[in-house]
């Protein structure tokens, strides 16, 4: 069943439920454009209710990549797949951060990054 399930910014997002728990969320654009308490706010509690978190395309500024990379670090996360759809341009930096908080983060099982202007030592960081 495809819903709108409420965020921490009073928004709505598409949310696949499966028994009454949410399996995978798709954030919009529109809600990580909130201050950076907000922003790990929602992630942390996304990553710790959903299997599945997608962020579409919306060229996610540095301070957003910097709140996922956040929730990811400190915080539990039941959320066992990460996708920065297409688009996103986190760049070297961003994936920089999301390579330093993968270091205490043991649970996230898939990482997609394909097509956010990632180079080399962005790709050598989530390597590691």
């Amino acid at each position: 069943e495809v819903m709108d399930a409420d965020n921490a910014n009073g928004g709505a997002a598409a949310a696949v439920e499966d028994g009454g728990e949410k399996q995978s969320y798709v954030v919009q654009p529109s809600e990580v454009g909130t201050p950076f308490d907000a922003q790990v706010a929602l992630f942390q509690r996304l990553f710790s209710t959903c299997a599945s978190v997608a962020l579409c395309e919306g060229g996610l500024s540095g301070d957003t990549v910097l709140a996922i990379a956040n929730a990811l670090q400190h915080h539990a996360c039941s959320g066992r797949h990460l996708r920065f759809v297409d688009g996103n341009n986190i760049g070297n930096s961003g994936a920089e951060s999301i390579a330093q908080a993968l270091t205490t983060n043991k649970s996230l099982l898939s990482l997609y990054l394909g097509g956010n202007n990632i180079g080399d030592s962005g790709a050598q960081s989530i390597a590691r």
